[in-house]
């Protein structure tokens, strides 16, 4: 009689034990989209700033090689280098940002140029991050 209690005692735990566990996972699958998994949430919006930020790469590349060829013949101010590397750098995170909106929020020959000019802005930056980092070494190289 005593086994028989203790066996119906651990059956019945265990029978509790899978509720609860059921109910949690239920609770999870349900409240899994409002969990934060870490990922960022992606703003369609940003697709929208790829024309200003392709006139700042422009614009910084344009600055920052004249700096870099100014800098062979003359002294230039490294606070404005430093400036224009850093409106480079920010002008680069801010176009993968909209790379990664253009990933994820449009679809066919649209995405395909937009990334194609995300990408060519990106190079852009890169280049303009360069000739930044070229100016200082020739400023201080320069006797």
């Amino acid at each position: 009689m005593l086994k028989l209690k203790l066996k119906q005692i651990n059956a019945r735990k265990i029978a509790t034990l899978g509720v609860i566990v059921f109910l949690l996972l239920l609770s999870v699958a349900f409240f899994y989209p409002l969990i934060s998994t870490g990922k960022r949430r992606i703003n369609p919006e940003r697709v929208k700033d790829l024309a200003p930020l392709a006139e700042l790469s422009v614009r910084s590349i344009n600055v920052s090689s004249k700096l870099a060829y100014d800098s062979i013949w003359s002294d230039v101010n490294d606070n404005e280098i430093l400036d224009i590397g850093a409106t480079a750098e920010s002008a680069l995170k801010s176009l993968e940002e909209v790379e990664e909106a253009v990933k994820a929020t449009v679809g066919g020959s649209l995405r395909e140029r937009l990334l194609n000019a995300t990408y060519s802005y990106e190079n852009v930056s890169s280049a303009s991050i360069n000739s930044s980092k070229t100016a200082l070494l020739l400023d201080e190289a320069r006797p």
